[in-house]
């Protein structure tokens, strides 16, 4: 399946574990800073300060992993794309610039009329 690991055939996504901890590293100090009694608003840039520096301490191999296999899924999604715009154009510019050299600077520069 697409977004299952390679050789693990029960095994769930990368991504599904990363996700549901970097959730819970935002609730958890979210549901005590409000239930302390600050205003929720607070709460929540507290949460958030907490559970950055949380996720950035204890999720960091797994956030590496993740980035690979996603950086692996779009190399292998432009590959099986094609070639793109990017290099149909350059390949344009490239028989452009042969066919300019080819011809002699004096047929590529039409010279002023008197």
């Amino acid at each position: 399946m697409a977004g299952r690991e390679q050789g693990g055939a029960g095994r769930l996504p990368r991504w599904l574990p990363y996700t549901a901890l970097r959730i819970l590293f935002f609730v958890v100090p979210l549901v005590l800073t409000y239930g302390f009694g600050a205003n929720i608003y607070i709460a929540a840039i507290v949460a958030a300060i907490v559970g950055f520096c949380l996720s950035l301490i204890f999720l960091n191999r797994q956030r590496i992993e993740l980035a690979g296999e996603l950086a692996a899924r779009r190399r292998r999604d432009a590959e099986a794309a094609g070639p793109s715009i990017d290099s149909d154009e350059a390949a344009e510019d490239a028989a452009l610039e042969q066919g300019s050299d080819q011809a002699g600077s004096a047929s590529a520069r039409p010279s002023p009329r008197p």
